[in-house]
C-alpha cells in the first residue's frame, strides 16, 4: 500500500548551505527532501532528492491564485504529478518538462526504493512578465488543470547548467551569485529553445500552405507540361521541401501525384465520350501514344477500353 502524505507535513531542517531552505518529509517516508532558494522576485530554484521506502503519494497544494510556470529538469529516476481531474504530467531523468499551473492541487507520486533527483525552476506571473514569457501561459486562462507545454530530452546547454547547479548545491560554501547566474541561464536557454520551436512551427505551417498551393496548381493546370521548377517558382518553396512535403501531406512524389490527377481526369473525360486524342491533350500529353501507354500502366487497360463499356474495371 502506498504511503500517503497530506499537504503541509514537511519539516524544516538545516540544509548543507545556509542559502538553501530545506523541507524534509517525515523519516518514515524515507530520505526525501527539497531544498529551495529564492533567485529573484517570483523565481524559485528547487533541488529535490527522494528515496521513498514505499510507494509515495504526496499531496501538493499551491495556495496563491497566480499562474506559475515550472521548468523541471530530471537528473535521476522518474516521478509524476496527477491533478484532481486525473491529468498526469511525467518527469524523467534526462528530460526537461515545462508545465503551467494555476491554483494547482494534486498529488506527486514516487515509486518505492527509486532515487529521484530533480531541479525545478518556478516562475510566478510577476517573473513571467519581467522576462517576457507571458505567452507561455497565455492559453491557461482560468483553468486549474496543469498544462504540459514541453517534454523533450534536455539540451546539452541546459544539461551543463544543471550539472553546475548540482555541484554548487553540494558545496556548503558555494557562492550565491554563481547559483543565481546558473539558474537564470537555464531560463534564458530554455526560452531560446522555445522560441526556436515556435519559429520552426511557423515555418512548417507556411511550408504546408505552399505545398497545398502547389497541389492546387497541379489540379488546375494538369493540361500543361508542368515542371517542379515552375511549381517551386509559383509557390515560393524550394524543390527539396516541395518533394518532402508532398510525400508527407499527400503520400507520394509530385510526379506520381500529377500522374494520378491526370489519369483520374482522363477517366472522367473518356466516360463523357471524348476521343482519346482530345483526352490526351487535356491531360497534359502532347502525343496520344504516350498518353495511352501511361494510362495502361496506371489503370491496367488501354483508354479505348473505357469507350467500349469497360468503365468499372478501369476505376
Amino acid at each position: 500500500m502506498a504511503y500517503r502524505l497530506g499537504a503541509g507535513t514537511c519539516i524544516a531542517t538545516p540544509a548543507l548551505s545556509p542559502v538553501w531552505q530545506r523541507m524534509q518529509l517525515p523519516d518514515e517516508a524515507g530520505a526525501c527532501y527539497t531544498d529551495r532558494l529564492s533567485i529573484s522576485e517570483g523565481v524559485t530554484l528547487a533541488y529535490s532528492h527522494y528515496v521513498p521506502r514505499r510507494d509515495l503519494i504526496e499531496e501538493s497544494v499551491m495556495a496563491c491564485d497566480v499562474t506559475s510556470l515550472v521548468i523541471t529538469i530530471g537528473l535521476e529516476g522518474e516521478s509524476s504529478y496527477c491533478s484532481r481531474d486525473d491529468n498526469t504530467v511525467g518527469f524523467r531523468a534526462g528530460c526537461t518538462t515545462i508545465t503551467a499551473f494555476r491554483r494547482p492541487r494534486g498529488e506527486r507520486r514516487f515509486a518505492a526504493g527509486q532515487q529521484v533527483r530533480q531541479l525545478r525552476l518556478v516562475l510566478e506571473q510577476s517573473a513571467l512578465q519581467v522576462y517576457g514569457l507571458e505567452s507561455w501561459t497565455r492559453s491557461l486562462a482560468d483553468q486549474a488543470t496543469p498544462q504540459q507545454l514541453h517534454f523533450e530530452q534536455t539540451s546539452a546547454a541546459v544539461t551543463g547548467l544543471a550539472q553546475t547547479i548540482h555541484r554548487l548545491h553540494a558545496r556548503p560554501q558555494a557562492g550565491l551569485l554563481d547559483l543565481h547566474i546558473a539558474a537564470l541561464s537555464v531560463i534564458a536557454e530554455q526560452s531560446r529553445l522555445q522560441r526556436a520551436v515556435a519559429a520552426d512551427a511557423t515555418r512548417h505551417a507556411d511550408d504546408e500552405e505552399r505545398i497545398h498551393a502547389a497541389y492546387m496548381l497541379m489540379q488546375a493546370h494538369m493540361d500543361r507540361p508542368l515542371t517542379i521548377g515552375w511549381l517551386c517558382a509559383r509557390t515560393g518553396i524550394n524543390e527539396f521541401k516541395l518533394k518532402q512535403g508532398m510525400r508527407r501531406l499527400y503520400g507520394n512524389s509530385p510526379y506520381r501525384l500529377l500522374t494520378a490527377l491526370r489519369m483520374h481526369k482522363a477517366v472522367e473525360l473518356l466516360e463523357a465520350g471524348h476521343p482519346v486524342s482530345s483526352v490526351a491533350y487535356r491531360s497534359g500529353y502532347e502525343h496520344p501514344a504516350n498518353f495511352s501507354s501511361a494510362f495502361s500502366r496506371f489503370h491496367g487497360r488501354p483508354p479505348t477500353a473505357m469507350q467500349r463499356g469497360g468503365r468499372d474495371a478501369a476505376r
